[in-house]
């Protein structure tokens, strides 16, 4: 887990897409970040579209804003550290999704193969309007095919 301080510039989306859970192998729908301005980071390639993970800290607002979508994401123990992370859950035994295998790992829904796996997700672009800090990674998903390909939803109105 290598955690930064990231600034993120506009437009910020949040990606849904199905998963099976590990602890019952119900299928549930997860939840990312994508963003196209990664204002900060010195090894962010311009042009690349970066999935956020790992999140340990994020402004309220925005995860509120998750919230309104999935009410699932919640800060949780880290497995792997003695760190709290930001993480999916699923809704019906409670075990946590961790982002390694929704966003780095091949024929995880946020790392499409190609744009047919890409149009089985989400896309909503959440109305923040000005750059912002977050505590995460950058995951190694297929962000580009993504922005591209997924299906677009309307966002939610307040």
């Amino acid at each position: 887990m290598n955690i930064e301080k990231l600034k993120i510039g506009v437009p910020l989306y949040l990606m849904m897409g199905p998963y099976n859970c590990d602890g019952c192998n119900a299928e549930i729908e997860v939840v990312a970040l994508l963003a196209p301005n990664v204002l900060n980071f010195q090894d962010y390639v311009e042009g690349r579209v970066a999935i956020i993970s790992d999140i340990v800290e994020i402004p309220p607002n925005i995860l509120a804003e998750i919230s309104s979508h999935n009410s699932y994401f919640r800060l949780r123990d880290a497995r792997y550290s003695d760190s709290m992370v930001f993480a999916n859950s699923c809704p019906h035994c409670d075990e946590m999704v961790d982002d390694f295998y929704i966003i780095c790992e091949p024929d995880g829904p946020f790392m499409p193969m190609n744009k047919r796996e890409a149009r089985k997700l989400k896309l909503v672009e959440l109305p923040i309007k000005e750059p912002f800090e977050i505590g995460a990674g950058l995951g190694r998903g297929s962000g580009e095919v993504i922005l591209r390909f997924a299906r677009r939803l309307e966002p939610v109105s307040p």
